[in-house]
């Protein structure tokens, strides 16, 4: 837009050199307790989740079988009033899409091998494999 705003302006050329090579990032940094979350996952044999965009709506983590979404609720990022609000106007969006939230904090993710097995049952029910684990979903 601002090339546009400023034709014939000198160094053009070059920024346009820079804007066709640039190729952004396809993730987002993760907060630290969502690298924790990734390493729960990994330690404890759950199937790995990726971060998401679901019909304009970023969830940390996600299983597409399960239909499963996971948010690490840390106070950085969740602390406000209007951060809180938004969040449960997502969560029922999605479930309007048949995606389940869960919700994990700081406190959970020192569970460690409880939260993993909550995790394993939750993914197995909605997986439609109760009894199962672990396993790709």
């Amino acid at each position: 837009e601002a090339l546009e705003r400023v034709p014939g302006r000198q160094g053009r050329r070059r920024l346009l050199r820079v804007l066709a090579a640039y190729r952004p990032e396809d993730h987002e940094l993760e907060s630290t307790a969502e690298q924790r979350f990734r390493v729960l996952c990994q330690r404890h044999g759950l199937p790995e989740p990726r971060p998401q965009l679901i019909e304009g709506h970023r969830v940390d983590f996600y299983w597409p079988r399960a239909r499963l979404a996971v948010e690490v609720d840390g106070a950085a990022f969740h602390h406000t009033r209007r951060a809180f609000h938004a969040d449960r106007a997502r969560d029922r969006a999605l479930a309007g899409l048949g995606i389940q939230v869960l919700r994990v904090t700081w406190r959970d993710l020192d569970r460690g091998q409880g939260l993993a097995d909550e995790l394993h049952r939750v993914l197995a029910a909605r997986s439609g494999l109760a009894g199962h684990r672990p396993g790709p979903l």
